[in-house]
């Protein structure tokens, strides 16, 4: 006997879906799989080229000396490999990486070329199963300087060149 199948799927991050509707023998589940392994690592290479146009690369202060953002595509996710910010090494400096540093992640705030550094917050990372919570959490901490949360990295365009700005820091950072 004959019967339908259906399977769904969307994806908000790469803005698609898929969806499957067979009549038959063979089940929709099969060719779902297909479908999205076929186009999802398409769509993240699109991704990853176009994060890495607007946002990796050595980012500079003016002087190339006082401040410096090293930012790389990792696995998949965008992170800082150097955080130099008015002559101080931020990353080297913490307490939280006393084995070496890790490579920490920028999340993407929702707004157009706004992130936060997701530092995290140590207490709750060491509670068992944390998933995303304690970085979640350390987003909107307390700390701020110039009237900026302390995590907070803005792009954009000044005289026709692409900027980094870390507000806190007040520093104005060209690749």
């Amino acid at each position: 006997m004959t019967s339908y199948h259906s399977a769904a799927y969307i994806n908000p991050e790469s803005s698609y879906g898929v969806v499957v509707l067979m009549a038959g023998r063979t089940g929709a589940l099969e060719a779902f799989h297909h479908i999205v392994s076929t186009f999802q690592p398409a769509f993240d290479a699109l991704l990853a080229d176009r994060v890495s146009d607007l946002y990796v690369g050595i980012w500079r202060s003016e002087d190339e000396e006082t401040s410096e953002v090293i930012l790389e595509v990792v696995n998949g996710a965008l992170k800082i490999l150097r955080l130099k910010l008015n002559e101080v090494e931020l990353l080297e400096a913490s307490d939280d990486y006393p084995d070496g540093f890790v490579p920490i992640e920028l999340w993407h705030t929702g707004r157009k070329d706004e992130f936060r550094i997701g530092l995290g917050l140590e207490k709750v990372k060491k509670q068992p199963l944390p998933s995303a919570d304690p970085y979640f959490m350390g987003l909107d901490g307390p700390m701020a300087i110039n009237g900026f949360p302390l995590n907070l990295m803005v792009f954009g365009y000044y005289k026709d060149a692409r900027v980094m700005r870390v507000p806190s820091a007040n520093a104005i950072l060209r690749r």
